[in-house]
């Protein structure tokens, strides 16, 4: 049996757009599916605030879902050494794509994104 793709299947040209104020924050709750597949959110903050980005897998297992966070030409703005960030603070630039994704598994998540 297929599985149903979730509400957010998408890419960085149709990220679903979100607008944080300074003090507010927003919660998604998807699931990377099919798996290998990614979910994007366009974010703009407010100038002179901090944006705050966690994800929490609602599965279990070493397959977690991640996320990226790119600029507006695609380029990573998180993990500074390599490895898998699940939490990231940014300042600039006000305006981020925030990527979920999960390589190998159908994977339930809750994005979680506040400024400050």
């Amino acid at each position: 049996m297929a599985s149903t793709p979730d509400q957010w299947n998408n890419d960085f040209g149709t990220a679903e757009a979100l607008t944080i104020l300074c003090s507010g924050s927003v919660s998604k709750t998807g699931s990377v599916n099919p798996a290998g597949t990614s979910d994007w959110f366009k974010v703009t903050y407010g100038s002179g605030c901090s944006l705050h980005v966690t994800i929490q897998s609602v599965g279990t297992g070493s397959y977690l879902a991640r996320f990226d966070i790119l600029d507006e030409h695609g380029v990573k703005l998180n993990y500074g050494g390599g490895g898998y960030e699940l939490s990231k603070t940014l300042t600039t630039p006000t305006t981020v794509w925030v990527k979920v994704w999960s390589p190998y598994v159908t994977t339930p998540w809750i994005l979680n994104m506040s400024v400050s």
